[in-house]
C-alpha cells in the first residue's frame, strides 16, 4: 500500500488511541496563564489568531435550508450559522431570545465556595467584591454565547488574556481574562478525528478543545451532534414563512392601494379619443379633478376580498411558534403590570427553562473558565466557586394571603359542625403551621363605687385613696 493512502488510516488510529487514553487522564491541577506561557494571542506556528470577517448575504429558500441541514450533519457550521444570523434579525425571534437571557441575568446571582481552607472564601470574595466575574463574563458577551448555544446548538467563545505582565502577576495582581464570542460559521466538526476545528484568518485551521483555558464551547443539548437539537431547525422555516408573508403583504398593499381606473362608453369610440382619455388618466396622478366627456362613465375598480388576513395569520403563527420554542410560552405584545409579582422577563419564561439554563450555564462557566481562573490566581483548580442563579419566582403575597383566608374560613366552618383538621395535614398541604391559642383568663370583677381604684361614691365623693405603709426608719 502506498504511504499517502495509508496516512488517513494512521491518523484515525492515532486519534482513537488518544481518545481512549483521554478517558483515564485526570484534569490538570494548575496551568500557567495563556499570555504568560506564550499562547495568549498566537497559534502554534507563531501567527496571530484572528477571526475572519463573517459576510453572509443569502436570500434563503426551502432548498437552501435543506442544504444547510445536510452540511451541518456533515460537520460544517457555515451555512447553519449564517441561517442563525438571519433568524437573529427577526424582530420576534430576537426579542424572545433576549427575554430568555434576561430572565437568567435578572435572577439573584450568588457564588458557592468549593475546596478546603480559607482560600475558598477569598475566591468567592474576588468574584463578588472585586468583580472578577463581570470581567470574565460581560453580560453582552455571555448573552451572545447563550443565544448561539440555544439556537445553533453550539456557541464558541475565547478567554482573551488581559494586559498584565508576568511581574505584576507574581506581585499578586490577579490574572482575569475576558470572554469574547466568535462567529461559529468558521467552526467545523471533523468526524474522522472527532475534533472541533476553527478556520482563522489566513485560511488555516486550528483545533478547538473546550475547557483548555482558552476556548469555551457552550453545548446545552450535549456534545453529540449538538446542532441537531438547536432551535434553528424549526425557526428557519418559520423565518421563511414570515418573510414570504411580509413580502406578499407589501405587494398586496401596493396593488390594492392603486385601484384600476376604468372609462366606459355606450357606443363605439374612435382610437384617437381612446388614446386621449388614456393619456388624461395617466397624467391624473393625485389630482382628483377629471372631466369625463358626454356619453362616457368613469369608475375605479378595487379588490374587496380580505386576502390580507392570510398574511397576518402567517406572521402571527411564526411569532407564536418562536415564543413557544424559545421561552416555552407565547410572548405577549403588551405587558400587564398587575399580574402577580409583575410582568418581568422572569415571569415570561417558563420555570423549567429558567432552571435548566441556570444549571447548564453554571456548569459551563465553572468547568471551562472558573477552574482556570482559580488555578491562575490561587494555585488550585478545586477552589473554583459555582455561579448560582436563584430562578425561583418571588412569593406572591396576594396569593399567600388568599390561601390563609381560605384555610381560616374552612377551619371555622368545620368547627361549627364539631369537626376539625389535623394541623400536620394543613402544614404539609398549605405550609401553614397551626398553633393552639393561649387560654384567655376571665376579666376581673368591677370595683364597687367609692372603693380604692373604683368610680366615685353615691354622693359624688371621690374614691378612697389607698394608704401606703410608711417605711421603717
Amino acid at each position: 500500500m502506498p504511504i499517502p493512502a495509508a496516512m488517513p488510516i494512521l491518523q484515525r488510529l492515532r486519534a482513537s488511541i488518544a481518545r481512549w487514553l483521554g478517558r483515564w487522564a485526570g484534569p490538570a491541577q494548575a496551568a500557567e496563564p495563556l499570555m504568560l506561557s506564550g499562547r495568549g494571542s498566537t497559534q502554534a506556528g507563531g501567527g496571530e489568531i484572528r477571526e475572519g470577517a463573517p459576510r453572509s448575504v443569502i436570500d434563503w429558500t426551502p432548498d437552501m435550508i435543506k442544504a444547510a441541514l445536510s452540511r451541518a450533519d456533515g460537520g460544517s457550521m457555515r451555512a447553519a450559522a449564517d441561517l442563525c444570523d438571519d433568524i437573529f434579525g427577526d424582530d420576534r425571534a430576537g426579542a424572545v431570545l433576549t427575554t430568555r437571557s434576561n430572565a437568567l441575568f435578572a435572577s439573584p446571582l450568588t457564588f458557592e465556595a468549593s475546596g478546603d481552607g480559607r482560600r475558598k472564601k477569598r475566591a468567592v470574595h474576588a468574584l463578588e467584591a472585586e468583580e472578577d466575574w463581570w470581567t470574565l463574563f460581560p453580560e453582552e458577551e455571555l448573552a451572545a454565547l447563550l443565544h448561539w448555544g440555544w439556537v445553533l446548538g453550539v456557541g464558541l467563545g475565547e478567554l482573551v488574556p488581559p494586559e498584565v505582565s508576568s511581574t505584576e502577576v507574581s506581585e499578586g495582581k490577579r490574572y482575569v481574562p475576558t470572554l469574547k464570542v466568535w462567529h461559529p460559521r468558521a467552526l467545523r466538526f471533523d468526524w474522522p478525528s472527532r475534533r472541533w476545528l476553527l478556520a482563522i484568518e489566513g485560511g488555516t485551521e486550528i483545533e478547538i478543545t473546550a475547557g483548555d483555558g482558552r476556548w469555551i464551547l457552550f453545548t446545552p443539548y450535549g456534545r453529540n451532534r449538538p446542532w441537531s437539537r438547536g432551535l434553528w431547525r424549526g425557526m428557519s422555516l418559520l423565518r421563511l414563512l414570515k418573510r414570504y408573508a411580509i413580502a406578499d403583504w407589501g405587494l398586496h398593499s401596493e396593488v390594492h392601494g392603486n385601484p384600476i381606473r376604468v372609462i366606459t362608453s355606450e357606443g363605439q369610440v374612435s382610437p384617437a379619443i381612446r388614446k386621449a382619455l388614456a393619456n388624461d388618466l395617466r397624467d391624473l396622478g393625485r389630482d382628483t379633478l377629471f372631466a369625463c366627456p358626454p356619453g362616457f362613465d368613469f369608475k375605479m375598480v378595487e379588490a374587496t376580498a380580505k386576502t390580507w388576513e392570510m398574511y397576518q395569520a402567517q406572521i402571527q403563527l411564526a411569532n407564536t411558534s418562536y415564543s413557544v420554542q424559545a421561552i416555552g410560552a407565547n410572548l405577549p405584545t403588551k405587558l400587564t403590570t398587575n399580574v402577580g409579582t409583575g410582568a418581568t422577563a422572569q415571569h415570561l419564561v417558563r420555570q423549567d427553562y429558567k432552571r435548566s439554563d441556570a444549571m447548564t450555564v453554571s456548569t459551563m462557566t465553572r468547568w471551562q473558565a472558573l477552574v482556570w481562573w482559580a488555578a491562575w490566581n490561587f494555585g488550585d483548580r478545586n477552589l473554583a466557586p459555582w455561579a448560582l442563579w436563584n430562578t425561583e419566582p418571588p412569593e406572591d403575597k396576594q396569593a399567600t394571603a388568599l390561601t390563609w383566608k381560605t384555610v381560616g374560613e374552612a377551619l371555622g366552618a368545620f368547627a361549627k359542625i364539631g369537626q376539625t383538621v389535623e394541623p400536620k395535614l394543613i402544614e404539609e398541604r398549605f405550609g401553614i403551621v397551626l398553633k393552639a391559642a393561649p387560654e384567655l383568663l376571665p376579666p376581673p370583677p368591677p370595683v364597687p363605687p367609692g372603693q380604692p381604684g373604683g368610680p366615685p361614691g353615691k354622693d359624688g365623693e371621690p374614691a378612697a385613696k389607698t394608704k401606703t405603709k410608711e417605711p421603717d426608719a
